[in-house]
């Protein structure tokens, strides 16, 4: 059973299972032996007509209707990400795994599907929902001095010996890079309303570290050190803007922003304290370390940029001079 409170989670035998997964169109035919039917000229009367026009609107109504009903709907959207995704594939070298795949956390009931799960290498997964907004911008507030970088904390597994296996958070480094943010602004969202995006980052979150917990119950192991790791990822049809703003030209009595510089940009790193059940390899020693293990990246990516964004190189870079990888914790030693 997976624990909220524990701060990582190593899983063993099978804790914390979770489950998968118009008029005219059809002429009438001529008999043998028959003279086709005419349609004499002199039938087609004014009411006849009115009669035509009035049957011609109501379908075209009735089609309209139907379009506008499956418009209002996000499968559609959906559907298309996947379809750019794999016609893309030989660009960026990913592909379309699975979609609308169930996922079912038993600890807590929740439930839901997965939009997309799409191949990153030999080892990785972007766990894909797909968000489509109508005119919409949703606008990530970043310091002034911020520049990009490589920087995110994402979910890897491993299978140890045994039964033992290991999920966790944690930070890596590696590209494509983009700004970071963790202030969010929608419009029509007010103070007393919790934030959109956090909302379906946390459904995603639960969604990624159940996919996760299920592929370790698979025979397979993935590459000679059994690794995977998991990319969430928000696709969405609203424009995405960075604020550049300096904490100085705030007003501290109203609380506004003076002045600022704004700027769409393709994708960013959503990255902030998120509700999740599983934790980091740190043991954090003070509240400061709390918060920082207790962040998670969510990379937000606006569609018309999808393919550039999944044609980066995601490689990861080898941890600084003194720095171990995650897996290289003591507290993950195979031998143990």
């Amino acid at each position: 059973m997976l624990q909220r409170h524990n701060v990582s989670q190593e899983l063993t035998g099978d804790a914390a299972r979770f489950a998968g997964q118009g008029a005219g169109a059809g002429a009438e035919k001529s008999r043998p032996g028959s003279e086709p039917r005419q349609l004499s000229s002199r039938l087609l009367g004014r009411n006849d007509f009115h009669l035509i026009q009035s049957l011609g609107g109501s379908m075209s109504s009735d089609v309209q209707g139907h379009l506008n009903l499956v418009n209002a709907s996000g499968f559609l959207f959906q559907i298309k990400v996947e379809q750019e995704i794999n016609d893309t594939s030989s660009t960026h070298r990913k592909s379309v795994l699975a979609h609308e795949h169930r996922w079912v956390n038993s600890e807590t009931g929740d439930e839901g599907f997965i939009d997309l799960i799409v191949s990153a290498g030999t080892n990785g997964k972007l766990i894909v929902e797909c968000k489509r907004v109508r005119e919409a911008e949703w606008v990530f507030l970043v310091p002034e001095r911020e520049r990009e970088n490589q920087y995110a904390r994402i979910l890897w597994t491993r299978k140890l010996n045994g039964n033992r296996q290991v999920a966790s958070w944690d930070e890596f480094v590696f590209e494509p890079s983009s700004l970071n943010s963790e202030f969010c602004i929608v419009r029509g969202h007010g103070e007393n309303q919790r934030p959109m995006l956090e909302r379906i980052s946390t459904t995603l979150l639960h969604s990624v570290e159940a996919i996760a917990v299920e592929e370790l119950t698979y025979e397979r192991s993935i590459g000679r050190t059994g690794l995977r790791f998991y990319f969430p990822v928000i696709v969405t049809t609203a424009s995405i803007l960075a604020c550049r703003y300096k904490s100085e030209e705030i007003d501290l009595v109203s609380g506004e922003l003076q002045s600022g510089t704004f700027k769409e940009i393709p994708f960013i790193r959503f990255t902030k304290s998120l509700p999740s059940a599983l934790g980091s390899s740190v043991i954090p020693g003070d509240i400061s370390g709390a918060a920082r293990e207790s962040r998670r990246t969510i990379f937000v990516v606006n569609a018309s940029h999808l393919v550039p964004f999944l044609s980066g190189r995601w490689e990861f870079r080898v941890p600084a001079w003194g720095d171990d990888w995650p897996w290289d914790n003591p507290r993950w030693s195979i031998d143990q």
